[in-house]
């Protein structure tokens, strides 16, 4: 995991963990991670993650993960400050499942791709 080799202890919480997959431990100080993944097929593109606009906004750190089937994931980590911008851009309610469309806020993923290092960044405050 990157989020180890940028020098911090990440846990993985268990499956089903109200609003938050990842804690990260650095120098005594801690942080939440929260992590969608989309698994696609090779060449195409990612399409949509599923996105509970209200839990977006507890954690510290929301990283969108694109692993194509046979090729290396990318991860997009994303400040919580930027999370409601990203659902302005790209995110479309619904009452059963609300989503983000990758698609519409690719531009804006495109500055946080394996932005690791804000995540120590804010653990070292």
């Amino acid at each position: 995991m990157r989020l180890a080799e940028a020098g911090t202890i990440p846990a993985m919480l268990t499956e089903g963990a109200a609003a938050v997959d990842i804690v990260a431990v650095y120098g005594g100080k801690s942080c939440t991670i929260q992590v969608k993944t989309r698994k696609t097929k090779p060449g195409r593109a990612p399409g949509v993650v599923d996105w509970r606009p209200q839990r977006m906004a507890r954690p510290n750190f929301v990283a969108i993960v694109i692993a194509p089937e046979g090729d290396t994931p990318t991860a997009y980590v994303l400040p919580r400050a930027v999370v409601p911008k990203v659902w302005t851009l790209g995110g479309y309610p619904h009452p059963l499942r609300s989503n983000l469309s990758i698609t519409r806020v690719q531009p804006l993923l495109d500055r946080y791709v394996e932005r690791w290092d804000l995540v120590v960044a804010y653990l070292e405050r």
